[in-house]
């Protein structure tokens, strides 16, 4: 038997290192693409999630305080985000808080309302009004996520909500990346 006839008759099993490693190669190269695109897209859900947990709230506040005959209050906090308080007080103005208000609150949100794992520019301290004859304080928000301070629309997704004075209607907008504008989602 020759060596060659010997190396056929063997039927060895198995792979060399060599097959090995370069699968493991292939896999993290794989991986280096893969990876980063799953982190962006979970950030961009971020963005989307508490963009309509905003919106959702405060039509939620709206059908409440109409239906109560009430109002209700909504705190930015410093946890970038933010919590609201429904009074059965009907309050008169957008603007300045009655102390009646306080004394009559029925519901509260125990939590942050927002993620935390997004950019939602609303000062610390500042309080929107929804009051039951359809008022409401002037306020748009912009919900996005920021590199070193700036907002990032490029290459996340950003929206943006303007509350109507007069009626509460809520506005909504996202940022288009191909026209470098805002565009009516609704």
């Amino acid at each position: 038997m020759t060596l060659k006839q010997h190396n056929l008759a063997r039927n060895d099993k198995g792979f060399t290192l060599l097959e090995l490693l370069v699968v493991i190669g292939l896999l993290l190269v794989l991986a280096g693409f893969i990876v980063p695109t799953i982190g962006d897209w979970r950030l961009n859900e971020n963005i989307n999630k508490d963009f309509n947990t905003l919106v959702s709230t405060i039509n939620y506040l709206k059908a409440k305080v109409r239906t109560i005959n009430g109002s209700a209050r909504i705190t930015c906090n410093a946890d970038n985000g933010f919590k609201y308080d429904v009074s059965s007080y009907r309050q008169k103005s957008t603007s300045i808080e009655d102390p009646n208000f306080v004394l009559r609150i029925i519901e509260s949100s125990k939590d942050n309302v927002m993620s935390g794992k997004t950019f939602f520019d609303c000062p610390s301290g500042q309080k929107i009004y929804i009051l039951a004859n359809g008022k409401a304080t002037s306020w748009d928000a912009e919900v996005n996520f920021k590199v070193s301070g700036v907002a990032d629309r490029d290459n996340y997704y950003a929206y943006k909500m303007i509350l109507n004075p007069s009626t509460s209607f809520v506005q909504q907008f996202k940022w288009s990346k191909s026209t470098d504008a805002w565009v009516d989602i609704r």
